[in-house]
């Protein structure tokens, strides 16, 4: 359960203003009006405001607003955040001290806890597919997709037979519209299709993939920074192969499974960008490639896939950390190849493919790692498989992509829906 006061939020903005002059007061006279200052510092998602500073003066709105994504650290005594009730929240609700009588939690299922009385759903999304307004020039197959900063990278991929080291970026414009450019981002170093890519610490990783169009694994690991606008060779990939995946858990990216060329393989080797260095780690129970991967509250969900038989599994197998340890979870409904998967609020969202039954698919599915359950969600317009996914804002974006038959261009746009389940305190 996260504890809130009074109403769910899922975003904070805070505001700082003067409430020594009335409202009536400021027209009788002069305002005096400092510039807002602050100093904030960022410390991976955390943001710390050290300096409140200078504050305006004789002023009926708010002087300055920050939104964040992500948490708020107040320090000093009794300091809080002020709601417009002009009440103060100067410490969270503890399971020590309790939540107060009135207040309010979220859960995730209508059953309340003891001592609360369940209030109602919030509903949050539209669970609606949009055109992004925005095709690519060309269409790519077996693409890559990372995002850092709100913006979306498509990595290398395949356009008929040749080889891409192409980079797009793709930007979120409004709810249903992107624009993308394929000029403003260095090129590869290396040429691939069919490898997998992460956004850690501001950076992209580009991990392996295939060289050429048949299926040569390489082992070439390479990072850009989009700031310099520059790419860095990094400690190569200890086992060289495509159609691998990848998630990224406290910092650390673990590349599992994929393909070496001769056969699907179980390797999970996790990278370090700090100390640029490789490790192994507990191999997948069940070798495969083609799958999907992603992290959920401290474990990471290797998803689907084609076995070494050379069929689609639907296998999901769960991995932590702290033990080096794989468990069997709920296998997903559709057993697919090529699939991608995305995080959303902690739900997994499993899209696209392909199968030997239903062909190439639009499939969506959503998988919660704490019910281990999996639900239907609404297709993409646009069926393919191996594109590239990204998160921006509340959207996931869909990219590019194989038609089986050719390559998407396709640009689409996803807001998922969720329900918040309020129980207030009695």
């Amino acid at each position: 359960m996260r504890k809130i006061a009074c109403m769910a939020a899922a975003l904070v903005v805070l505001t700082w203003f003067s409430s020594d002059c009335s409202a009536s007061e400021q027209p009788k006279r002069t305002p005096v009006v400092k510039t807002p200052h602050a100093i904030w510092k960022r410390n991976g998602d955390d943001v710390y405001n050290t300096n409140i500073g200078n504050i305006g003066i004789g002023t009926a709105q708010p002087t300055e607003k920050l939104n964040v994504v992500g948490n708020v650290k107040i320090s000093g005594l009794n300091h809080g955040v002020i709601f417009p009730d002009g009440t103060i929240q100067a410490t969270a609700a503890t399971a020590s001290v309790g939540v107060p009588s009135g207040f309010s939690i979220i859960g995730e299922t209508t059953q309340s806890p003891p001592g609360y009385s369940f209030l109602g759903t919030i509903p949050v999304g539209t669970d609606f597919w949009f055109d992004a307004g925005s095709q690519l020039q060309v269409g790519r197959g077996y693409v890559s997709g990372a995002t850092i900063r709100n913006l979306t990278y498509l990595l290398g991929g395949l356009q008929g037979s040749t080889i891409l080291n192409l980079v797009t970026v793709v930007k979120k414009i409004s709810q249903a519209t992107v624009s993308y450019d394929d000029g403003i981002a260095q090129p590869m170093p290396t040429s691939r299709n069919n490898l997998t890519a992460e956004g850690v610490g501001g950076k992209i990783y580009a991990i392996g993939g295939s060289t050429t169009a048949v299926g040569s694994a390489t082992d070439a690991v390479e990072a850009f920074d989009p700031v310099t606008n520059h790419w860095t060779t990094k400690a190569h990939l200890p086992t060289a192969r495509f159609a691998l995946a990848s998630a990224v858990l406290d910092g650390k990216i673990y590349v599992i499974g994929g393909h070496n060329g001769v056969s699907g393989i179980d390797a999970v080797e996790i990278y370090d960008p700090l100390s640029d260095s490789w490790t192994s780690t507990t191999p997948l129970p069940t070798p495969r490639w083609s799958l999907a991967a992603a992290s959920v509250n401290g474990k990471i969900y290797a998803i689907s896939g084609t076995v070494v038989s050379g069929a689609q599994d639907g296998r999901v197998e769960e991995y932590n950390p702290a033990t080096h340890v794989w468990l069997t979870k709920a296998p997903i409904p559709t057993p697919r190849r090529g699939l991608r998967a995305i995080v959303v609020n902690n739900r997994i969202f499993a899209i696209g493919g392909y199968s030997e039954s239903g062909g190439v698919l639009g499939i969506v599915e959503e998988y919660n790692p704490s019910t281990d359950t999996w639900k239907s969600r609404p297709p993409m317009p646009t069926a393919r498989q191996f594109p590239a996914v990204g998160l921006l804002g509340n959207s996931i974006c869909v990219s590019a992509g194989s038609l089986g038959a050719g390559d998407s261009a396709v640009i689409e746009l996803y807001e998922p829906l969720f329900e918040y389940f309020l129980h207030k305190k009695n």
